[in-house]
This record gives C-alpha cells, structure tokens and sequence, in this order.
C-alpha cells in the first residue's frame, strides 16, 4: 500500500559553526562522512520511498553557503534537479521560521516529513502511518540529555506534550517530524509564531505539535531502530570511527 504524496523538507539554513570552528571548509551537509557526503546519510533514513506514490524534496539553504560553496547546484548534483532549492536569505529565529519559507510547497493536504541534514536513522514509521494513519508521528530514541526535544505520551498512548531541551520523558526526537497534512504544520508553526512561544530565543518544530494536540490532533511516538547523530564534530568523528562495526 503506497500513502500518496509526500513531501521531504529539510531545512539546513544553519551556519554550521560548530564544524567551522573545528576547521571544517564544507558546510555541514557536504561533510564527507565513510565516502558520501553527511545530508546523503540523513535521506538515506528514508528508506520507505519505494511506497508512496510520488515525493518532493525540498531544501532550505543559506544565501551564504549558496554562493561561497555552491551549495545549491552541488545538492542537484547529489539528488537530481528536481528537487526544490530555497534560499533564506537572511538568518531565521529558528528551525520552524526557516521551514515556513516553504510554506507554498507544503501548505496543503499533503503528507509532511521536516528532517535535520545531521542525522541518520530508522524507524518503522511508514508500517504506522499504513496501520493507523495518526495527524502525527514522532520518531524517538532513549535519552534524558536536555540538549534534545522529548515527547510525552499519555495514558491513552498518544503523546500529550513536546518540549524543546527539556527532558519531560526519556523519548528524545531523533528529528523527523511527520505531519498527516501540510498545512496542519504551517498553522501551528504561525500559531507559535504569533504568541511568540521561543525556546533559547528560537522557534523550534517540535512545540508545533502541541498546537495540534490542543485542537484534538492524535500524536504518535515511535521509537526508532536506528539512531545517529552527526550534528557535531566529536558525534561525527564517533560514528565514523564505528562505522565498519555497524554494518550500515
């Protein structure tokens, strides 16, 4: 059974300055990691394209990284040139500001997946959008680190809260959200927006899902097979040096 038309954001408008600082010259999702570059591994978590009937990829990249590294034109590359390139043009107050650039791609009916460029995993998330097609899915690992997102399920089993660098449970987000519709996002994403819900001085995309929850929006957690993050030096040069081990 395929789900109809999807649509892959990934937003990587970042400055990656945690790699510049350690001498790195690509930006982050051009990073060689094991032979292919880091934003190859973080598509690669997609490994269900083969069901659904059509998708779209679209990536949000910096002006900056644009024209000092042709970032854009070396994504083409990589992935076709059918894919949607956006250039933010100047910094955002967050992940979920910078996926609003996108906002008449993904503002609609259509099946949603927002994805960080620094981060390779798996889950069985599509089996659960076939079994019980929920308004959202976050794929999730064990943890209690208060530098990633956490959801909170409810005695019902569907998760009742998200919070951004805040453990509220050990169900840390592995960074894939899945919204059933488009356009569910980009309303909560301008709700928090609007009532200036920040976390750190950002808008994060995680907290959108509890605009949802508020209007009766069911909300999986899934945890996941598969997690890795690359999202900093020592993390990187960690799953580089296992990598022959892991057998990926």
């Amino acid at each position: 059974m395929n789900i109809g038309r999807v649509n892959i954001l990934i937003p990587m408008a970042g400055a990656g300055s945690r790699f510049q600082n350690a001498g790195f010259r690509e930006p982050k999702p051009l990073i060689d990691v094991g032979g292919k570059p880091m934003i190859k591994w973080a598509m690669e978590s997609f490994d269900f394209l083969d069901r659904v009937l059509s998708y779209r990829l679209i990536f949000i990249i910096s002006k900056d990284h644009d024209e000092e590294h042709k970032l854009g034109k070396r994504l083409k590359g990589i992935f076709g040139k059918g894919i949607i390139l956006i250039i933010a043009k100047t910094p955002t107050r967050g992940q979920a500001e910078t996926c609003l650039l996108a906002e008449r791609y993904i503002d609609n009916q259509e099946k949603l997946f927002i994805y960080n460029c620094d981060t390779y995993s798996r889950s069985k998330i599509l089996d659960l959008i076939v079994k019980e097609d929920p308004d959202g899915i976050i794929p999730c690992f064990k943890s209690r680190n208060p530098r990633y997102s956490y959801a909170k399920e409810g005695v019902n089993g569907f998760v009742r809260e998200v919070a951004e660098k805040k453990a509220i449970s050990n169900f840390a987000t592995t960074g894939m959200y899945y919204f059933k519709h488009g356009q569910d996002f980009v309303e909560a994403a301008k709700s928090i927006l609007l009532g200036k819900k920040l976390t750190n001085k950002e808008f994060y995309v995680g907290p959108c899902y509890n605009e949802l929850i508020k209007k009766g929006k069911k909300i999986r957690a899934i945890m996941s097979e598969k997690n890795f993050i690359l999202g900093t030096p020592r993390e990187l040069e960690k799953f580089i040096r296992r990598l022959d081990s892991l057998k990926l």
